[in-house]
């Protein structure tokens, strides 16, 4: 949280999606915020009262997934959706509310979302799984490991295969 920019996704069109930290009087918050080209000024896709980061892209770059602590305190997070034309975000869909989520991934295919949350407060983060995170019909989420203790600062990996 020294300020800088992190988790560069590259985008179809060339640009760069990433996570902005900023510090403003005493302030830290993260800005999700595009690159439209090398060395071209960011274009802003959240505010700071949101703080939003972890970015993660679809497949066809249509929807942004993302998770936010805006007001809701650093244990406290949202795992939301947002449709993406060009460097504009469509209406926040909130996946989930109240959660310790982090790390979203999208499935290779853009079936869903898989992420990483506790079960409990030990605080062993275990991967869960939403099925049609980017339309009206998300699933409720789902545990798909037990008794691991995954490094929730590496989103998943998901091949085609």
């Amino acid at each position: 949280y020294t300020g800088g920019d992190v988790g560069g996704i590259p985008m179809l069109n060339g640009g760069l999606l990433y996570s902005k930290y900023q510090i403003s009087n005493g302030q830290v918050y993260s800005r999700l915020a595009i690159e439209p080209r090398a060395r071209a000024n960011p274009v802003y896709l959240t505010d700071a009262e949101s703080d939003c980061g972890e970015p993660a892209l679809s497949p066809d770059n249509a929807t942004i997934a993302m998770v936010c602590t805006g007001g809701t305190g650093l244990q406290s997070t949202r795992l939301v959706v947002a449709t993406l034309t060009g460097t504009k975000l469509g209406p926040q869909h909130v996946l989930l509310d109240n959660c310790l989520c982090a790390s979203p991934a999208w499935a290779a295919n853009g079936s869903g979302i898989s992420y990483f949350a506790p079960v409990d407060a030990t605080g062993h983060f275990q991967l869960w799984w939403i099925a049609n995170a980017a339309g009206v019909k998300a699933t409720a989420p789902k545990q798909v490991t037990e008794g691991l203790d995954f490094d929730a600062t590496s989103p998943p990996a998901w091949s085609l295969t």
